[in-house]
């Protein structure tokens, strides 16, 4: 079999491959990846992300994120030990105030992958840079801390599914918890979503939806 990567979207993926982002953020790659042919052994995964918000009143935000995976056992759609690194970069504007950030990290972790189910738990260095106008915050300047992440989702089909990830960082004590619960079938899945996101400067949020 040959090893190699082309592109294809982030469902044709095997392994459901996590990113910290947003500064502490965790989630599944929304827009897209890089993988191989469903015939090859591939042992990277490239993914990349986007996000505009329009709020009114000249208030919007915008951020870009990709990094990538590689299973050190050569294989990513099987378990075993896992590198993953991330960089991306957002800005926010508001009536009287505006941010710009950047954000890396570098985990090490494991995957654990079977026929009905994929977890992965990793941990490793996040560096989170904010320039905030006016300047002075809690969130303001240059930080290094610690993250841990994880990530869990079914793969039946035709059957009930699970989908959860999160993460914790000592940057700004940033937590972030997402769940999703539904059915799955061959061609969509379905059902109720819950998003959990606290840090240090902030009041908790709790966000409710539907997939």
């Amino acid at each position: 079999m040959k090893r190699g990567f082309r592109a294809v979207s982030v469902k044709a993926v095997q392994a459901a491959i996590l990113a910290i982002g947003g500064a502490g953020f965790t989630a599944l790659a929304p827009g897209g990846a890089l993988a191989g042919p469903d015939n090859a052994v591939n042992d990277t995964v490239i993914y990349w992300s986007g996000d505009l918000a329009l709020r009114g009143s000249g208030k919007y935000s915008l951020a870009f994120d990709g990094g990538f995976a590689t299973a050190l056992d050569g294989d990513i759609g099987t378990s075993g030990w896992i590198v993953t690194a991330d960089l991306g970069y957002s800005h926010s504007k508001y009536v009287s105030s505006k941010s710009d950030s950047f954000y890396t990290s570098l985990l090490f972790g494991h995957q654990w992958q079977s026929p009905d189910y994929y977890f992965s738990l990793s941990a490793g260095l996040l560096f989170n840079s904010n320039d905030e106008k006016p300047s002075g915050g809690k969130t303001d300047g240059d930080k290094v801390g610690g993250a841990l992440l994880y990530g869990f989702e079914t793969k039946a089909v035709d059957a009930f599914y699970v989908q959860s990830y999160g993460s914790f960082s000592t940057v700004y004590d940033q937590v972030y918890l997402h769940g999703k619960a539904g059915y799955k079938t061959a061609t969509f899945t379905y059902g109720a979503e819950y998003t959990f996101y606290d840090d240090n400067d902030s009041k908790p949020t709790h966000q409710i939806g539907a997939f």
